[in-house]
């Protein structure tokens, strides 16, 4: 990745930014449309939705593990031949390694933009060669060199604020997902649905790591964080990660 950006240069990161703007925004739509606005998964999380919000005083705020093992088993009963938690699963883990990649792409401009100030002194955050030149009277390409190093320097300052841009404009630009209008709303129940699916990410995991006991087998993995970003995502979006 670093290798990449020093290669094509940063012009590319817009560009590449818009296109995975574009996909996640797309992966969200599909989200909700094939699954949260379900009327049997709406209605699902409905009743979990009121159930846990009448009893939450009594359980102190802490969503009950039998609730979530029992919706659990309904939604892998909902349809015969698929598998429809394990879908979201891998639905909402999609988005977070989208956002993966992401933050990916920000630490490799950072380290990127790192190794090239490392070159410049800090005066130049404060000074610039084209007020001496004018005061020197300097003009003709002399100037517009002089203009253009000003702007290479500034463009090397500017990378190190974009990138670290990258993650929070993802973000902002989509938030108030559910604001669009009434027929959102029952997104803000997605909150009643995470216990179920992390039961099924656990089993994910186990199975993962289990693998590594069988030589050479490819489909082991020690972790996977693309299901923890995607429901922290998914929670900010909706307007529910309080």
């Amino acid at each position: 990745m670093l290798y990449s950006i020093r290669t094509h240069g940063v012009g590319i990161l817009t560009p590449v930014m818009k296109q995975l703007y574009k996909f996640l925004r797309k992966q969200i739509s599909n989200f909700c449309r094939n699954f949260l606005l379900d009327d049997t998964i709406k209605n699902m999380l409905l009743k979990q939705s009121k159930r846990f919000n009448r009893d939450k005083e009594k359980f102190q705020g802490k969503y009950p593990y039998k609730w979530a093992i029992e919706l659990a088993q309904n939604l892998r009963a909902l349809a015969e031949g698929e598998n429809y938690l394990e879908t979201i699963r891998k639905r909402i883990t999609q988005m977070g390694n989208t956002l993966g990649f992401v933050r990916m792409i920000k630490n490799a401009s950072l380290k990127d933009n790192q190794n090239l100030l490392k070159y410049l002194p800090s005066l130049l955050e404060t000074y610039t060669f084209e007020s001496v030149a004018n005061d020197l009277a300097i003009g003709g390409e002399t100037l517009e060199s002089v203009k253009m190093f000003d702007a290479a320097v500034n463009l090397m300052q500017k990378q190190g604020e974009d990138a670290n841009d990258f993650m929070r404009k993802m973000v902002v630009s989509n938030e108030g997902f559910t604001d669009a209008n009434d027929n959102m709303l029952p997104l803000k129940n997605f909150f009643t649905l995470i216990p179920a699916v992390t039961t099924s990410q656990i089993d994910h995991v186990v199975i993962g790591r289990n693998k590594l006991k069988q030589n050479n087998n490819k489909e082991a993995f020690i972790s996977d964080d693309g299901f923890a970003l995607g429901v922290a995502f998914l929670l900010k979006i909706f307007g529910i990660d309080e």
